[in-house]
């Protein structure tokens, strides 16, 4: 059985159903602009409030949703400590990084409801997030020179901060990569096969050049560590048969080919970017701290991430509080040191610092929770599997992305990461209350071909909805 839509939206009032779609998709979009992320988390708020009581006591019998509320509790007492601690001069920062966290649990809420009630959406949700970004390409583009991609002095690419942007091209180019088939294999034949064909390869192409320009080694990783399992799965996957017999190895043959074509053609910037700390890499694999005492990205990050360790040491269990960072970085801060104290460039120890061990503890949980339901999910045929291997690798892209930085407070950085909790939200909602039962004695083969057969969560527009 598929996936279907939870069954209690005749209960919901029509209007909060309106504005949690608009605003889902408002904040989908929020890749082309922030203005529509913070116009999505709006309506997507509003509705969550306009549930009414049988909405909010389906949320609050939930345990996720339970965790989740006791997580958001301790971030609120922890903010409050936090102010109470270093005065009401950083409390621009304390609420900012309050909100940052804030935002992220209950922004991905309501996500995750609304993608439970219209599972559907999914795909055209994912794909408003990837027109957006390639909208964002093209107005900030430089069309006299449309092969520079190059970032600007002050660290930008395309309208934001050129970290931020490769985590975004990542996201998108891994979307592309696993969902390749689905789009060419749904439906369409002749010319509009060709054009399909085309706008894939367009949109690889445009990612990927991206990426390497944007000259991020931690996103540089994170693909090089997922890459042969997309490549693995594109290959291999036969669930989803492309209409053309010629066509079977086409996608892999076009994304290999992309890829090794970019490698080559960019070998010698990845190179060059690499070769600059090549000394302070092996360092740092190495852990010879001698070696790390210079004023270049490396160095700087490995003492930040040293410096937040060694405060985390200090108030172990409980953190320094939300938004202590800011204070702690200007109480050390050094003028005649060659980095600045402040965030510390790894949201993992950026969690220690501000929440301690208590903190990370009770967000490990909601993860763990999380993890188990999709795995259940996919264990019992319950969704999609290349919906489950994007959210699964996509999660990875983003935990490896995380280690070089840590600004939940910046909304193109929160706001990937919302989108992914969402979904993942809506996975778990479906899976727990609502979730179809499929015999225990059904072997796999049968439990994929009834996730395959209708799932709610495809291209296909909503039956009987």
């Amino acid at each position: 059985m598929p996936l279907s839509p939870l069954p209690d939206r005749l209960l919901i009032p029509p209007a909060a159903e309106w504005l949690g779609v608009a605003g889902l998709y408002a904040f989908a979009f929020h890749t082309a602009g922030s203005a529509f992320g913070f116009l999505g988390g709006t309506l997507l708020a509003v509705s969550l409030m306009l549930l009414g009581r049988s909405g909010w006591r389906r949320l609050a019998s939930d345990p996720v949703v339970l965790v989740l509320g006791l997580l958001l509790a301790y971030l609120t007492l922890s903010a409050l400590i936090s102010y109470y601690r270093f005065g009401p001069a950083f409390s621009t920062q304390i609420i900012k990084s309050y909100r940052g966290y804030a935002e992220i649990l209950v922004l991905s809420v309501a996500i995750g409801w609304w993608l439970a009630h219209r599972p559907n959406m999914l795909f055209p949700v994912l794909i408003v997030a990837v027109s957006g970004l390639m909208l964002r390409i093209a107005l900030h583009m430089d069309w006299a020179q449309p092969m520079s991609f190059e970032w600007r002095e002050d660290m930008r690419m395309f309208g934001m901060s050129v970290i931020h942007f490769a985590l975004s091209a990542t996201l998108a180019l891994v979307g592309l990569l696993l969902f390749s088939r689905r789009f060419l294999a749904s439906g369409a034949s002749g010319v509009g096969l060709a054009l399909r064909a085309l706008a894939l390869a367009l949109g690889v192409a445009v990612f990927g050049y991206a990426l390497a320009a944007s000259l991020v080694r931690m996103a540089w990783l994170a693909f090089l560590l997922v890459s042969p399992a997309i490549l693995a799965y594109v290959i291999w996957n036969r669930r989803q048969p492309l209409p053309n017999r010629g066509l079977r190895y086409a996608a892999s043959l076009l994304i290999a080919g992309g890829l090794v074509g970019l490698v080559v053609s960019q070998g010698a910037t990845i190179a060059d970017r690499i070769g600059v700390e090549s000394r302070e890499l092996k360092a740092v694999a190495t852990l010879k701290r001698e070696d790390l005492e210079g004023a270049t990205s490396v160095p700087i990050r490995f003492q930040k991430i040293v410096w937040g360790l060694q405060l985390t040491g200090e108030r172990p269990f409980f953190g320094w509080g939300i938004g202590a960072w800011k204070p702690l970085g200007d109480r050390s801060a050094d003028a005649d040191a060659v980095w600045e104290p402040g965030d510390v460039h790894n949201l993992y120890v950026q969690i220690l610092l501000e929440m301690g061990l208590v903190g990370a503890g009770l967000a490990l949980v909601l993860l763990v929770l999380l993890g188990r339901g999709l795995w259940a999910a996919y264990r019992g045929g319950q969704l999609p599997a290349d919906a489950v291997i994007w959210l699964v690798i996509s999660v990875a892209v983003t935990a490896v992305w995380a280690m070089g930085n840590g600004k939940l407070w910046q909304a193109n950085v929160r706001n990937p990461f919302t989108l992914l909790f969402g979904i993942a939200m809506a996975i778990h909602f479906l899976r727990r209350q609502f979730g179809p039962k499929i015999p225990a004695g059904a072997a796999n083969g049968e439990r994929r071909a009834a996730a395959h057969r209708g799932s709610g969560m495809s291209f296909s527009p909503p039956t009987g909805d």
